[in-house]
């Protein structure tokens, strides 16, 4: 006879105890023997859950041993069993609430080296699939805990070791790091803890750095998507710090700093330079017992110390390495004048560094180049100042990688010599020479960035001085003038040129080399010369300025253009070279030029600008020179020939070249135009010339601009760069572009002529063939006509003639069936919509029933986005009016009696069209048709009998879609119900009375656990009016929209209000009857409660005629229910709205008895959290000040709650959330809103001073109604200590917060007086607070009026 192992506790004691397992052949496992056992409540066994679990621990501990997948500690059974037993004896994981028999346990089961062998099995087992890892952690949030208080710390160290390792080994493998995260947290928690009592910290501090130093320091070099790893990973590293730089240890590291493996590592983890710099200076007393003792001597060591290892460190000029150290060298302050050689050294491998060639790798090193650069420019600028012009030299041609970082170095160096007064020796420098790809990355780089060129203007403007305004502008120049002279010397007529460089010449590279120079200097000279503050001069010095000008116009600049322009192949230097100059020119002869030259060309000028015409019409010559020469033939007082005959050139040119390249895009750099020189021409046309280009130009040319214009519209966009596309939008939003009369007259003509090929097409022909599934022979061939509806969709209607808008909606029809593209389409339905908006021309019929079919839609593509479909039902609903208004005054209803029986006939309401997402539409607007006919005919009117007979069959087909109970309730299917109640006079009265849909709707929607649309609301509304429906289920719809977080709550709010308007004053009086029985009663959902606090609101402000007294008992009751209410913050936000919402809407029907309420629901909310009182800041301020401006009868009471009101309001203007020192600053939004909420808070103190008629509830003297005062007199004697809150607040307050609140506290300046000024300095504020408000009366009595003038 076998014995059962479970049959009684000590059978179940002698089966564990048994050497085997099983126990006995053929027996089951001990661990599933176990499970048994607990599971079985009908054994007893004496502490059943203090010997399992310590049978599961022992066997987890012996099996852990035991290397790789066969390991015990991978049993999922076993964890799990331990997970049931604790989550029935261990509910909280408190270590004050946990049974007595676990500490047993702990001490007789080493608990912790079994959590080490799993870490250390996840760790060393490639491809490990364990599924219990969460099971895991619910134990050992019960276990380690108590374990770690009976265990050392470096029993405990060895799970940290062993988290390091798994961090390291499987950080490709983030699935398992994030199973692991909460077991490691819980580990890293429990060794910080332990870690902090234990006295030998140099044992683990040496045992991490001897064993464990790599996996601790790659914790930094791995990164990760995964945020919670990440941070995880800095608190792995972090740990470790606090390891290693204990005091002992540091100074260990210290004394060792040459060959200590920790800092050796500084040059892999840089993040080791910041944490022993801050050890330094934590221990500094540790650290250096056998040094000067004094502050300044200590700083200078750990300053010392920190530059000896930072020197190890960027000794390899690893540049990602050397910008992270220098970065936090900089974080630290441990800069001094020591470190000046050791940054000369770097600064100057970094200019060498950058004299590189810019290659991918390279831009990838530049950006830490830069990134170093900027922190040595902010830490020592004399380390720099020797390098600039080879650094400003490398970085000029920086690539788009490089830019930002680059711009950063430029800006410091901009500042630097702005504060300095040095500008004129930079401004040379930025201009460098190179090759011609130098030029082209020089054009884009971050010397020509428009942020760049921006704050340089600014510069030049702020900070260059009267004296060296003169010698800038001379040196700028003479400069250029070196270069073109360089040039064009080489130009003159001569001996031909020797192939090799003679010493009198240029070689090829110098001479391209120069004209870059030149071209680039010139630029440069635009930007400084029409930024210079030349009305500081005095009238002498201006006039030098000026002659010097003069002389350069009519010297180098005229000699250099005429040199160059009577080239006849001129090179590619050349031409950069002559658009150089002629960039010049252009600058100093325009009229907002502040040193406009006076030079007047002579003699050759027209065969000069004859020449320049040439060069315009000839495709050899550069797009940059192009645009020079077209800026400067038109500049100035020029004739209109003149004009024409440039522009002539110009746009052949432009025709020529857009041809083939209308799809490019450009960078805005003249630099880069050699594949599309069209772009810099049509950009100076729209953006700069087009008044002169209206003015001046023929029709012929205006219409070939605008051929262009159109043909630019079809091109693809890109924000990035300039695309014909982005020039079309940007000049059709331009309003002066629609107001130019000679364009508007071409545009109008285009319009009408490329559209009037629709003319010819067959509408008919095109809607069969589209009704038969095949694409219309005719489309394709009117592209153009139908591009036309794209321009016309964006120009104002009110600038296109009648004759063209009747030409654009007669021809849209076909437009619309023969466009081949969506966007095609969509147009010509913009065009649609906003011209028949108001017209009373009418669509033809078979197109509007082509847009509601629903089975054409099937075929055509569905509309891209809701604005499209928006388009449709108002082209629809709008020819529905002008049908239904033609019917009933010509008593012909043809045409919408052919709709109605096409709608009849699609069957919409039906399966499957109800189903169809395409269908969607169609119904809309067969819903639209109805309402059309409802508000033209009248509910109450007789419809004509065609008319008639289709909307019955219409209703009936609707009337048995809404009666169909299952079926999904969409906004749809209510829309339909409420159509159908409106029209339910044309379709049997009697049965449409007895059905009350809403509230069958209501109860579907609940069951779909559904929002309560708008609609829903509009249709229980009619519902309560006409069918005696519970007016009680408007509160149960609007609070199923609101628990269900929809975001049409303001719709919803909406609908409510109105249909608080609509109910009779009896229903008016339930409703609000049975919302303060709600508010009263109590609620366990938040958002149920939210939502009756707003229908409170809606149903007192918005009701119908002849509740008013009602309303002032329900305003009363609510009030006080809501001072009733729990303080949680959701609601006291609430209840602020209501409150604010009350005292603005109804002031003058509050009592006495209402404010003690009012009292306490504002006094929660500025005694609550910040970010609550920050919320409701403003809606606390509206209250206040419609009560200060309204109600002052009963303000005068309660002055001194009102007095505590505003000085909370005052104190939590501050940038810190409370007067701690080490309070947390606000968020960058909170602070971003503090100014205004300031400006708001001062109108409220002003708005004390100010007389006002106090309208009391119920008065009908009429003295009191035209009587004015204010609060002043009663308020001063509180004012003071509104002023004292501002003294005490101000120090953490923003400057604009304070001028914002000036107005504000310069009325309560008024208030008191100076003896209540006496009595504040000398009883109510300290040292700093009275310098704050000494300064404040002394601001106020300098501007306050004193009575003269």
């Amino acid at each position: 006879m076998q014995i059962n192992e479970l049959s009684s506790s000590q059978e179940f004691i002698r089966a564990l105890k048994a050497p085997k397992d099983p126990h006995k052949p053929g027996g089951i496992r001990k661990l599933d023997l176990v499970r048994q056992a607990w599971d079985l409540e009908t054994l007893f066994i004496p502490s059943k859950a203090e010997v399992i679990v310590e049978w599961v621990l022992q066997s987890l501990l012996t099996s852990g041993a035991v290397q790789g997948r066969e390991s015990g500690v991978l049993d999922e059974k076993a964890w799990k069993l331990l997970a049931d037993i604790f989550a029935r004896t261990c509910p909280n994981s408190n270590l004050n609430k946990l049974p007595a028999w676990l500490n047993g346990v702990i001490n007789r089961v080493a608990v912790l080296p079994v959590f080490t062998h799993l870490l250390r099995t996840l760790g060393t087992v490639p491809d490990l699939d364990f599924g219990g890892l969460g099971v895991v952690t619910s134990v050992a949030r019960v276990l380690i805990p108590p374990a770690a208080l009976k265990a050392s710390c470096d029993v405990i160290a060895g799970c940290l070791w062993e988290v390091l390792g798994l961090f390291v080994v499987r950080h490709d493998n983030e699935s398992l790091l994030s199973a692991t995260l909460e077991l490691s947290d819980i580990v890293v928690s429990t060794f910080e803890s332990s870690f902090a009592n234990y006295s030998s910290k140099k044992k683990i501090a040496a045992i991490l750095v001897d064993q464990h130093l790599d996996s601790w320091l790659q914790q930094t070099t791995r990164h990760s998507e995964n945020a919670s790893l990440s941070k995880f990973r800095h608190r792995l590293f972090d740990i470790g710090s606090s390891v290693i730089f204990t005091p002992e240890h540091t100074r260990a590291i210290f004394q060792n700093s040459d060959t200590h493996p920790v800092l050796l590592a500084t040059a892999s983890s840089p993040q080791i330079f910041a944490t022993y710099v801050s050890a330094l200076r934590a221990h500094k007393l540790s650290v250096f017992l056998d040094q000067n003792s004094s502050a300044g001597g200590l700083a200078k060591r750990i300053r010392g110390a920190a530059r000896e290892l930072f020197v190890r460190s960027v000794a390899e000029r690893d540049w990602s390495v050397a910008a992270q150290l220098i970065h936090s060298a900089e974080e630290l302050q441990v800069v001094d004048d020591e470190w000046t050689a050791d940054l000369g050294m770097l600064v100057e491998s970094a200019v060498h560094t950058l004299d590189n060639k810019w290659t991918e790798e390279q831009a990838h090193i530049g950006v830490h180049v830069c990134s170093t650069l900027a922190c040595i420019l902010r830490l020592n600028f004399d380390v720099v100042e020797p390098f600039t012009e080879r650094l400003l030299s490398g970085l000029c041609d920086a690539p788009r990688a490089v830019l930002a970082g680059a711009g950063t170095v430029f800006q410091l160096l901009l500042d630097y010599h702005s504060k300095a007064r040095t500008l004129p020796s930079l401004l040379p420098q930025l201009a460098n020479a190179g090759s011609r790809e130098f030029y082209r990355a020089a054009g884009v780089g971050p010397v020509f960035d428009p942020t760049f060129t921006a704050r340089l203007r600014r510069s030049v403007f702020a900070f260059v001085t009267p004296g060296q305004i003169l010698p800038c502008a001379q040196r700028l120049l003479s400069d250029l003038a070196s270069n073109l002279r360089a040039v064009t010397t080489e130009q003159t007529p001569g001996p031909p040129r020797k192939k090799r460089r003679t010493s009198s010449g240029l070689g090829y590279e110098d001479y391209e080399s120069r004209a870059v120079h030149a071209a680039l200097a010139s630029r440069l000279a635009v930007v400084v010369l029409s930024s210079l503050p030349v009305k500081t001069l005095k009238a002498d010095v201006f006039e030098q300025l000026r002659t010097h000008i003069d002389e350069y116009d009519a010297g180098i600049l005229s000699e250099t253009v005429n040199t160059l322009v009577n080239s006849e192949q001129p090179s590619w230097a050349h031409q950069l070279v002559l658009a150089a100059a002629l960039r010049i020119r252009y600058a100093l002869r325009q009229g907002k030029s502040p040193i406009r030259s006076r030079s007047i060309s002579e003699g050759d000028a027209a065969a000069e600008e004859s020449l320049m015409l040439q060069m315009v019409e000839n495709d050899s010559i550069s797009g940059e020179l192009v645009t020079e020469i077209v800026r400067v033939l038109t500049q100035g007082q020029r004739s209109k020939e003149h004009i024409c005959r440039v522009w002539d050139a110009a746009l052949s040119r432009i025709q020529r070249d857009a041809e083939s390249q209308q799809s490019l895009s450009w960078n805005g750099s003249l630099a880069h135009v050699d594949n599309h020189i069209w772009f810099p021409l049509w950009v100076l046309l729209l953006d700069r010339q087009l008044e002169i280009i209206e003015s001046n130009l023929s029709a012929e040319q205006l219409k070939i601009i605008l051929d262009l214009f159109v043909t630019m519209s079809r091109t693809a966009e890109d924000e990035n760069v300039v695309t014909s596309a982005g020039l079309f939008d940007k000049t059709a939003a331009m309003a002066r572009f629609w107001e130019m009369i000679n364009i508007r007259r071409v545009f109008n003509e285009k319009i009408a002529q490329d559209t009037s090929s629709l003319d010819e097409a067959d509408f008919h022909k095109a809607l069969k063939s589209l009704r038969k599934g095949k694409v219309s022979k005719q489309a394709g061939s009117h592209d153009v006509a139908i591009s036309m509806y794209y321009v016309a969709a964006l120009a104002p209607p009110d600038y296109l003639d009648r004759s063209v808008k009747v030409a654009l909606l007669s021809r849209a029809p076909c437009a619309d069936i023969l466009a081949t593209r969506l966007i095609d389409r969509a147009a010509v339905r913009v065009v649609l919509r906003q011209l028949s908006s108001g017209s009373a021309v009418a669509l033809p019929e078979e197109y509007i029933r082509y847009l509601l079919d629903p089975q054409l839609k099937t075929i055509k593509e569905p509309p891209s986005s809701p604005q499209d479909t928006d388009d449709v039902l108002s082209i629809l609903t709008m020819s529905f009016r002008v049908y239904s208004r033609l019917a009933k005054e010509t008593g012909t209803p043809n045409d919408i009696v052919t709709v109605l029986r096409a709608v009849e006939t699609f069957q919409l309401f039906d399966l499957p069209y109800w189903d169809d997402p395409s269908a969607v539409i169609s119904i809309r607007a067969t819903l639209s048709l109805l309402n059309t006919i409802l508000e033209t005919w009248g509910a109450k009117s007789t419809l004509p009998n065609e008319i008639h007979a289709c909307v019955v069959k219409i209703l009936q087909q609707i009337y048995n879609r809404v009666e169909e109970t299952q079926q999904v309730v969409t906004d749809l299917l209510i829309e339909a119900a409420r159509s159908l109640h409106l029209c339910e006079q044309w379709l049997q009265p009697d049965a449409m009375q007895a059905s009350r849909r809403a509230r069958r709707l209501l109860r579907i929607l609940l069951l779909q656990n559904s929002i309560a649309s708008e609609t829903l609301l509009q249709l229980l509304t009619l519902e309560i009016q006409h069918a005696d429906e519970d007016v009680r289920l408007l509160i149960a719809a609007f609070t199923l929209n609101v628990s269900r977080g929809n975001d049409t709550f303001h719709g919803a709010e909406h609908s409510f209000g109105e249909a608080c308007r609509r109910i009779n004053a009896e229903q008016h009086s339930v409703l609000t009857n049975e919302i303060i029985t709600l508010l009263s009663g109590p609620e366990t959902n938040a958002a149920y409660r939210v939502a009756t606090i707003r229908m409170a609101s809606l149903a007192i402000r918005f009701a119908p005629e002849g509740t008013s007294k009602a309303r002032r008992r329900s305003t009363t009751a609510v009030l006080h229910a809501l001072a009733r209410l729990p303080q949680l913050p959701v609601f006291q936000e609430a209840c602020t709205s209501f409150v604010a919402e009350i005292c603005i809407d109804r002031a003058n029907a509050l009592t006495a008895p209402d404010m003690a309420a009012i009292w306490i629901l504002l006094d929660r909310a500025t005694t609550s959290t910040e970010e609550i009182f920050l919320r409701t800041f403003s809606a606390i301020v509206a209250a206040l000040n419609s009560l200060v401006r309204f109600r002052r009868d009963l303000l005068t009471p309660t002055l001194a709650q009102l007095t505590a009101l505003l000085a909370r309001l005052i104190r939590v203007l501050r940038l810190r959330t409370s007067h701690a020192l080490d309070a947390p600053q606000r968020s960058v939004e909170s602070q971003a809103s503090l100014s205004g909420k300031a400006t708001e808070f001062a109108r409220l103190l002003a708005g004390l001073s100010t007389k006002t008629v106090a309208r009391p509830s119920g008065s009908n003297k009429p003295e009191q109604a035209t009587k004015a005062e204010s609060l002043a007199r009663p308020f001063a004697r509180h004012a003071p200590y509104l002023l004292v809150a501002y003294a005490e607040s101000a120090a953490d307050m923003s400057t604009a917060v304070r001028n914002s609140l000036k107005p504000g506290l310069f009325a309560l300046c008024v208030m008191c007086g100076t003896p209540a000024r006496d009595m504040i300095m000398v009883t109510m504020l300290d040292t700093l607070e009275k310098e704050v408000f000494g300064a404040l009366w002394r601001e106020w009595e300098a501007q306050k009026y004193t009575g003269k003038g």
